[in-house]
């Protein structure tokens, strides 16, 4: 690893001179205008442009991460202690991914380059760096303020009923997953945003959209990430900020009430005006049973139906979760220790041909990359939240965003595919989480 870190520092620093030329000020905004050109691009691909290829995701990712590192440079870059256990594991999940590239299909290299070369660089300088809350300032305006945009426009142009709604994006896991990642960045800075005045009001109106956001989508993924994040907020504030308790429950009032007004008011607006523009991102007819009217008894009817299952066609719980248990269990059956290349499908009794999407993205990267790579990323993960919990059990500095992106990264994960971080934000984030999570730290 120190090795590895010097041929990195060596690269890194030619450019430092010409970085250093720039302002901090004028850097900062570099950096927060190339944190929001990975989120854009992957609107784009999800609302726009559904076709673009891999190759182009991964080519256009990889400039706008390069272009991360370079306004990331403060000084000259050095070899730092890298935590072990967490490190070996990274690069041994990356080395597997090398390998299936070579030996399963080149589609797998690119993923495999950026995750060996390009992510533990920007650890590296910020390892050096330090500012953290630099960095998370960066993500939250970069992902927060743009998925704010997304549900705005939604309301305005899609008309919400009672079936699952996706939005401009026409999927409600695909909106689900914007909310998911947006979400535990802004609960992270709900203490700083929240000491002036004009920017806490614009939190609280935040918080109160992805709240109503995700009761929209009906996404039992996204209700389920919304849940474990809140929670683990307020044991957070009580538990290792000492937030007392009424002081904090008053502000949870104050959130709660803001949120029903907002519900109120964002389904009258959606009511009068989505039925008027009545934009189908998706140009699909809905069959007669799935044409649903808005307004408030019917969306919160079609929640309470979606819950409990009711809008399935048969019981058991392989319909209750759209068929994933079926196609996990299809895709057991076919793992080996080599993977399988996209073309090699999944087809299932209940879903048909699901493409190479297992749903799943512990099971997807051992499904890709083989046994030994989706063990490693299960191992990987494990031994992140563990670290997470410790370091944040310790109250340190900017390590608060960490647990809730890890806790919305595992509850996404587990009921959907999310391993390419150029379309997934999610993912992206989550990896940009190491950065810390890297560094030695003397835990007990």
């Amino acid at each position: 690893m120190e090795i590895y870190q010097k041929i990195i520092c060596r690269i890194v620093n030619v450019s430092v001179k010409y970085s250093n030329k720039m302002d901090r000020k004028r850097k900062e905004n570099a950096l927060l205008i190339s944190c929001l050109m990975i989120t854009c691009c992957a609107l784009a691909y999800s609302c726009v442009l559904s076709g673009v290829h891999l190759l182009v995701k991964c080519m256009i990712g990889a400039i706008f991460c390069v272009c991360i590192i370079f306004f990331s440079i403060d000084n000259e870059i050095k070899p730092v202690k890298w935590d072990k256990k967490v490190v070996y594991l990274w690069f041994a999940f990356g080395i597997i991914r090398l390998i299936s590239g070579f030996v399963t299909s080149l589609e797998y290299l690119p993923l495999a380059l950026i995750w060996l070369i390009i992510f533990p660089t920007i650890f590296l300088v910020w390892n050096n760096r330090g500012d953290y809350s630099t960095l998370v300032y960066c993500l939250y305006k970069a992902i927060v303020y743009p998925v704010s945009i997304l549900v705005i426009i939604s309301i305005f142009t899609v008309k919400v009923s009672g079936i699952g709604y996706g939005g401009i994006t026409g999927n409600a896991n695909s909106l689900g997953q914007y909310i998911s990642v947006a979400f535990p960045l802004l609960l992270a800075k709900h203490e700083t945003e929240c000491k002036n005045k004009r920017k806490s009001v614009l939190w609280l109106v935040q918080f109160a959209l992805f709240c109503v956001a995700t009761f929209f989508t009906k996404s039992r993924t996204t209700v389920l990430m919304f849940v474990i994040t809140f929670l683990a907020w307020i044991g957070y504030q009580l538990l290792v900020k000492k937030v007392s308790v009424k002081k904090y429950g008053i502000e949870l009032v104050k959130i709660v009430l803001i949120t029903l007004i907002i519900f109120g008011v964002t389904v009258e607006i959606n009511e009068v005006v989505a039925s008027q523009i009545d934009y189908n991102p998706v140009q699909i007819e809905l069959k007669k049973s799935e044409k649903q009217e808005g307004g408030m008894k019917n969306i919160i009817g079609g929640y309470v139906d979606r819950m409990d299952g009711n809008d399935k066609h048969a019981g058991g719980l392989n319909n209750y979760s759209s068929g994933r248990i079926g196609i996990w269990e299809s895709s057991l059956q076919k793992l080996n220790l080599l993977g399988h290349p996209s073309s090699d499908h999944i087809i299932t009794e209940r879903n048909g041909d699901v493409g190479n999407n297992v749903h799943n993205t512990f099971l997807q990267f051992a499904y890709d990359h083989g046994v030994l790579g989706g063990i490693l990323f299960l191992l990987l993960y494990g031994m992140s939240l563990i670290k997470t919990v410790l370091i944040c059990a310790k109250g340190k500095k900017d390590t608060e965003w960490i647990l809730y992106v890890n806790l919305s990264y595992i509850s996404v994960t587990m009921l959907a595919s999310v391993n390419l971080p150029f379309l997934y934000v999610i993912s992206f984030i989550y990896y940009i989480s190491y950065a810390q999570l890297f560094e030695k730290e003397n835990i007990k």
